[in-house]
């Protein structure tokens, strides 16, 4: 006997029913929550369900999202099946996470390393950290990409065509997926010591296309979110911190929300397993640990904003490399003692061992997530402020706010996004630090949104200007109240008798409060 797993796709069987398992119930936990940006992109699929194109703001070519692609396939979803888009993101995301998981367990117990490919696999399916990141685009990414390298490693020139046009399609989803396609064609160069014409020549197809596409519909190749983001960097780095900031405040928050005092363990024992992991666990496994590693170096050296759900490729990699150092122990052990059939018993206590701190971390964050499904409160504010703003204003009044997502949604009105992601009018006041600029940049005739945990606006609230044009309207209560403010008359002051400012709807068409 010379593995510690006996063969049998019985046993692939069994493992993809336990990640299933372990994938749906915090899946099931979640539910169609999700944090404010992913609702940029729900946005955009359900104004395309609802026949307005792909748009944030009908009527508005922008390129707000990085993942059109995304937005495609979920308003596709929405418009055949009629399920709300938030709970098709949590679906979209259970899937790619089970397919990834899937794919690289097959693979790797296909070489004897089935045990740790469940045990990498299962720690992404618990990871409550990826879950509050649910309906982001990673996971399909990562989907994608595993489904390109399985069929790449087939050659021929009909999986090297379907090898490219699936890994061209997850740049679609986002465009940093273009590193992947790179480097599965970079592995496929020195594995047959050729070019892969065929995949290269379908990728490129794919990446025209969507280009095409992009310029065709918003008359841009990129989205505008990757300048804001950068400008947001460069203005306020204390809050969007990049470059050699970038992996500590990733460190920092990993140790908060995801792994705790497992983090050093994770660090240790994930840096030790990638290279076992990339060599041993099958060609999706390997893409997936080279693209995490390659979005974790260019990431900082570009300058890039800090976002949580950046961490995701590379928590999933450094998973799987904890499990695949763990295998390696236990291995090494069971070797030690002679390979034979009673060594099996240390060998396991040893890989148990070395992944016990970062399993425990996980599951603790995974318990916890079960036990209380966190609804981020943030959520929760703005789908409520966004019902009462639909309730209260008229259609086509313009909302002026910094987390445009989740308002966005609920309330179905037209919005202006003093960030610049879905509104690139604020950009070049961005760029000089004008805040007060980028709020007047788009025109908000009606109301601002303002919530006081925001670090934008911030600065501008009871500035002498601000109560120049501004005048407050409504608290609503949440986590965090927000205040919503409206415009003033032409001559400064607010209706008499009225909390409202002019044009105001909610002046006339008062409602219940929240």
């Amino acid at each position: 006997m010379s593995r510690l797993s006996p063969p049998g796709p019985w046993l692939d069987a069994i493992g993809i029913a336990v990640l299933a398992a372990i994938a749906g119930a915090m899946a099931w936990s979640v539910g169609g929550d999700a944090i404010d940006d992913f609702f940029i992109t729900y946005r955009y699929a359900d104004n395309l369900a609802a026949g307005h194109g792909l748009t944030f703001n009908p009527g508005e070519r922008v390129f707000g999202t990085t993942a059109p692609g995304l937005a495609l396939l979920l308003g596709a979803l929405r418009w055949l099946t009629g399920v709300p888009v938030p709970t098709l993101g949590t679906s979209v995301t259970f899937a790619a996470v089970l397919a990834t998981s899937a794919i690289v367990l097959v693979q790797a117990r296909r070489r004897g390393r089935g045990p740790e490919a469940l045990a990498g696999g299962g720690l992404l399916a618990a990871s409550a950290f990826a879950w509050v990141h649910n309906g982001a685009e990673v996971f399909v990414v990562l989907a994608l990409l595993a489904v390109a390298a399985t069929l790449a490693a087939r050659r021929g020139r009909l999986g090297d065509a379907a090898a490219g046009l699936v890994a061209g399609a997850a740049a679609w989803c986002r465009p940093d997926a273009v590193l992947g396609i790179g480097l599965l064609g970079l592995v496929e160069w020195v594995r047959r010591r050729r070019l892969p014409g065929t995949y290269g020549v379908a990728a490129a197809a794919v990446l025209a296309a969507g280009l095409a596409a992009a310029w065709a519909w918003f008359g841009s190749f990129l989205p505008a979110t990757l300048e804001a983001k950068r400008l947001q960097a460069a203005w306020r780095p204390e809050i969007w911190p990049s470059g050699a900031d970038f992996w500590p405040a990733a460190s920092r928050l990993l140790a908060e929300h995801a792994v705790g005092s497992a983090l050093l363990p994770l660090a240790l024992l994930g840096l030790a397993g990638l290279p076992i992991a990339a060599r041993r666990g099958g060609p999706a496994l390997r893409l997936v640990v080279l693209y995490a590693a390659a979005q974790a170096v260019s990431y900082p050296l570009l300058g890039v904003a800090f976002y949580a759900w950046y961490l995701l490729p590379t928590l999933a990699a450094f998973g799987y490399g904890a499990a695949f150092a763990a295998g390696a122990a236990g291995r090494a052990a069971w070797r030690f003692f002679g390979a034979r059939s009673w060594a099996a018993a240390p060998a396991v206590l040893v890989a148990a061992l070395l992944l016990a701190p970062v399993a425990e971390g996980v599951g603790r964050s995974a318990r916890r997530m079960l036990a209380d499904p966190p609804a981020p409160s943030r959520l929760e504010d703005y789908r409520r402020a966004g019902a009462w703003l639909r309730r209260h204003l008229a259609p086509g009044q313009v909302v002026a706010t910094v987390e445009v997502g989740t308002l966005g949604f609920y309330s179905q009105l037209p919005i202006h996004d003093v960030m610049g992601l879905v509104s690139p009018v604020s950009l070049p006041h961005i760029a000089r630090g004008d805040q007060a600029g980028a709020l007047a940049a788009g025109r908000p005739d009606v109301f601002v949104v303002y919530a006081p945990h925001s670090p934008f606006l911030g600065a501008v609230i009871g500035t002498e200007r601000f109560a120049a044009r501004w005048c407050e309207i409504a608290r609503l209560p949440g986590a965090e109240e927000l205040v919503v403010y409206g415009r003033r008359t032409p001559d400064g002051r607010a209706p008499a008798g009225r909390p409202g400012c002019a044009r105001a709807a909610v002046a006339s068409r008062p409602g219940p409060r929240p």
